[in-house]
């Protein structure tokens, strides 16, 4: 078997041709009206904060930068940490943004528990791809990421979960969303089209790597 059969034969594989679809249906679907009116009036919260575990949390940290440069009071933390002290990072009326793929990571699902049983001016906005898990049914308002069932979180969830976040920010912030995210699908598709140049051309700046991963101790 081919290098190139292995490749198109891992579950991962399929994931990442399947990403043109997953962002296209997510810029059809666009930003639900809701959701929207809630981020126009961002400027009425005392505190705002994102969280999320792993690629969902990164995923919202190029938002976070934006806010930050934009004068937002708001925080970019692992969902895990801030359950140390959930009670102390609640001020005056305070913004949740939450992101699971799946809705349903230990650390969000405690999280959301937490958040109910607090008194206070809470807000959750949810990014998952599940509207009816824990995370976006408990959520005030929702954005579903719309990226379908698949193998491993690192691909389409990612990358629909930071077009998500990005479109959002744009909206909080008053801003066109950037154009290019529209072809971002076609720009996909032509790219993924042409993987196998694509991975030769890389494998030729690097020519260890492809033996790296073959196993070989050199």
């Amino acid at each position: 078997m081919s290098r190139f059969q292995l490749i198109e034969n891992a579950p991962y594989f399929a994931d990442i041709q399947a990403q043109p679809e997953a962002v296209q249906k997510l810029i059809s679907a666009g930003i639900p009206s809701a959701t929207q009116s809630l981020l126009s009036e961002m400027a009425n919260f005392d505190r705002i904060i994102l969280t999320g575990m792993g690629s969902s949390l990164n995923a919202l940290y190029p938002s976070y930068l934006r806010l930050v440069s934009a004068g937002f009071p708001v925080w970019h933390e692992d969902t895990a940490e801030l359950l140390i002290n959930i009670k102390g990072r609640i001020k005056g009326k305070t913004l949740f943004w939450i992101a699971s793929q799946s809705g349903e990571s230990a650390e969000v699902v405690q999280l959301l528990n937490e958040l109910a049983a607090i008194k206070g001016d809470v807000t959750i906005l949810g990014f998952t791809n599940y509207a009816e898990s824990s995370l976006g049914s408990n959520s005030n308002l929702l954005f579903n990421i719309q990226c379908g069932p698949e193998n491993t979180v690192s691909a389409k969830s990612y990358v629909n979960t930071l077009l998500a976040a990005g479109m959002a920010t744009s909206v909080a912030l008053s801003e066109e969303i950037d154009q290019e995210i529209f072809q971002l699908p076609k720009i996909l598709k032509t790219y993924l089209e042409n993987w196998k140049q694509c991975y030769e051309a890389f494998n030729g700046s690097c020519p260890y790597r492809f033996t790296y991963y073959q196993g070989s101790s050199t």
